[in-house]
């Protein structure tokens, strides 16, 4: 089973975001969401940014959340059923 988390980016510096996780910061690759910037959520895998997205409010951690922002089909969020 795969697992993407879902963060928001704080800083972003040539390709590679800060990510604030529940309060943990990562670096995650942004090539694959160049469209995203400081403020957007995505969600992460693997050290890289999956998918990008601009809520209005801070999105819930539930699996019905992410399929809700049409996540479920990005790779590695759900394992197979």
């Amino acid at each position: 089973m795969c697992l993407a988390v879902p963060g928001k980016i704080v800083e972003k510096h040539e390709g590679i975001g800060v990510i604030d996780v529940r309060g943990n910061r990562l670096r995650a690759g942004l090539a694959l969401v160049p469209e995203a910037s400081v403020g957007d959520w995505v969600l992460i895998h693997a050290g890289f940014a999956l998918r990008s997205s601009r809520p209005k409010t801070r999105p819930r951690r539930t699996p019905c959340s992410i399929r809700s922002r049409g996540w479920a089909d990005t790779a590695c969020v759900f394992s197979p059923r």
